[in-house]
């Protein structure tokens, strides 16, 4: 019962999120880019090398502007402080 409620409570979120993004106008979502941070543990690591190629590709290929950012080293404050600055530049 109790799986069958978080499905069903899903699919409700799911659909209350298309229904907001086909809410705006085709002129609206033709001239709004967006711009995508994805924040990462640390930055310089092979496996998130590997995903920034892909993250660039994403943002040559949809036009928004789309980046990679972490830490230099792996620590969790850090990452906060990276997002919240993000936050700060409305990203």
């Amino acid at each position: 019962m109790k799986k069958k409620l978080i499905v069903i409570m899903l699919i409700i979120s799911l659909a209350a999120s298309f229904s907001a993004f086909a809410a705006g106008t085709k002129e609206s979502a033709a001239s709004d880019k967006l711009t995508i941070a994805t924040v990462v543990k640390v930055d310089g690591h092979a496996w998130f090398e590997r995903m920034k190629v892909g993250i660039d590709a994403y943002a040559k290929a949809s036009g928004n502007e789309a980046f990679m950012v972490g830490p230099s080293q792996a620590d969790a404050a850090e990452q906060v402080k990276v997002v919240e600055d993000l936050i700060a530049q409305n990203v």
